[in-house]
């Protein structure tokens, strides 16, 4: 499957709606999908630190969150953490 390139914008806010992930797989496309990552970008918690530890100036809003934690438990909560800690 070809990634689809999404173009930053320097001051966007892209939203992730969430709420109807179950699995590791639909968490990765949907990021690839609607978040400027490169096309290298490793589709796994480490790759999503390391890609939110780079400089940015746009937002990520994040719809669903309780949901997504129901339904990916642990994982959905440290991906949700990563987010936050490299929020501020």
């Amino acid at each position: 499957m070809e990634r689809k390139s999404v173009q930053e914008h320097p001051s966007a806010a892209y939203i992730l709606n969430l709420s109807t992930i179950t699995k590791e797989k639909e968490l990765w496309d949907l990021v690839e999908e609607r978040l400027p990552v490169p096309s290298y970008f490793g589709r796994n918690l480490d790759a999503w630190a390391d890609w939110l530890s780079e400089p940015q100036k746009w937002q990520i809003k994040i719809q669903g969150e309780e949901t997504f934690v129901e339904n990916m438990g642990e994982y959905g909560k440290i991906f949700l953490e990563l987010l936050r800690k490299n929020k501020e």
